[in-house]
């Protein structure tokens, strides 16, 4: 399907990971929108640097599951509900398993980061990810008060909001 080193590079778009301390980590993430983006995902890469990622998402909220068949890097997989809220977080999947790896509650994204990403950052559930494919309010949070707006909030790189939901 895709040559030996994975699917050709998607477009990207910066987001914020916010942990629940107030933490910012920027990362620039390639976006698997169509389900033949989906289906190839990270299969066959091997370079992934420690702030790039693929955020994969869906158009309506839903149960989701990954694997990691012909992957080749370890990932920590990242489920995202519509208001940029982490769900769930699936650390260290092992590369070429085909086990199964499920959110927890409906999600509207998952973000693949490398493994040890989530421990590095010590994200956890309730965790917020700043991007543009959700909802607006999240958005304009503040990454220490959740109930104060952004002076500068993150857009997409082109300047539109590429998902709404």
């Amino acid at each position: 399907m895709w040559p030996e080193h994975g699917q050709p590079k998607l477009p990207t778009e910066t987001l914020t990971i916010v942990n629940t301390k107030g933490k910012r980590s920027l990362f620039t993430v390639e976006l698997a929108i169509t389900p033949k983006e989906q289906m190839a995902g990270l299969m066959y890469r091997r370079f992934l640097a420690p702030d790039a990622g693929m955020l994969f998402v869906f158009a309506k909220p839903k149960i989701v599951d990954f694997w990691m068949k012909n992957t080749v890097l370890p990932l920590d997989m990242v489920f995202i509900r519509k208001d940029g809220v982490v769900d769930s977080i699936a650390r260290n999947a092992v590369p070429y398993s085909l086990t199964n790896i499920f959110s927890a509650d409906p999600v509207i994204a998952t973000l693949e980061v490398p493994a040890g990403t989530a421990a590095r950052l010590d994200l956890q559930p309730a965790d917020r990810i700043v991007a543009s494919q959700f909802s607006a309010d999240c958005s304009r949070l503040s990454l220490k008060d959740p109930r104060k707006p952004l002076q500068n909030h993150l857009t997409s790189q082109r300047g539109v909001q590429l998902r709404p939901v």
